[in-house]
């Protein structure tokens, strides 16, 4: 059997910081899952930190105005810790977050290769830190919650039970209409910012 592993898939562009890159492109992260795959492994297993978007280790150990200017500002601004991550004011941050980060970087490329993701500290949106500045461990609920909602089949475009009678019919309606391929591809994409993708 062959196996790709790896870690750290996640981040996001963003200029130097006193000459240091933070994060790979997206580019080049596409580069180096593209190499991966052309080995033909049987499964993948993504070991944790799909996601970085840190909210108090990120303020207190990078320079707060790089953070917020060069960073979240690209999504959105700061999420808001008073309200619920998938409250009205925090989700199209949210999505943008991860459709960015995790759906942006795999688009179908595992459609037909099984794969594991796994959960790390980075996916709780802290970073797991623990002196007399910052305290992140244990993770705090917030941050646990985000991580099993970046599976949420409300964000995946998978749907429930209840849901999946009405969505045969639509299907069964695109296709009539030509659009049922166009309809698919975009589940598809959906589904790998959620359904099991975490």
């Amino acid at each position: 059997m062959r196996i790709l592993a790896y870690t750290c898939a996640g981040g996001y562009d963003s200029p130097p910081l006193h000459g240091k890159t933070i994060f790979l492109d997206m580019a080049a992260r596409g580069r180096l899952l593209a190499r991966g795959m052309s080995y033909r492994p049987d499964v993948v297993i993504a070991n944790g930190d799909h996601i970085y978007w840190d909210m108090t280790t990120a303020l207190a150990r990078v320079e707060p105005q790089y953070v917020k200017e060069q960073l979240w500002a690209k999504f959105g601004g700061e999420l808001d810790l008073s309200v619920p991550m998938l409250h009205e004011k925090n989700l199209p941050i949210f999505t943008s977050v991860c459709d960015y980060q995790i759906a942006g970087l795999y688009r179908t490329t595992l459609r037909s290769t099984p794969a594991f993701f796994l959960t790390d500290d980075h996916d709780t949106f802290e970073n797991d830190e623990f002196d007399a500045q910052v305290a992140t461990l244990p993770p705090d609920t917030y941050g646990t919650l985000g991580a099993e909602q970046t599976q949420s089949p409300v964000l995946s475009g998978v749907p429930s039970r209840r849901e999946s009678t009405g969505l045969a019919a639509r299907r069964r309606q695109s296709a009539r209409t030509g659009r049922h391929k166009h309809h698919l591809r975009h589940i598809a994409l959906r589904q790998l910012a959620g359904s099991g993708a975490l």
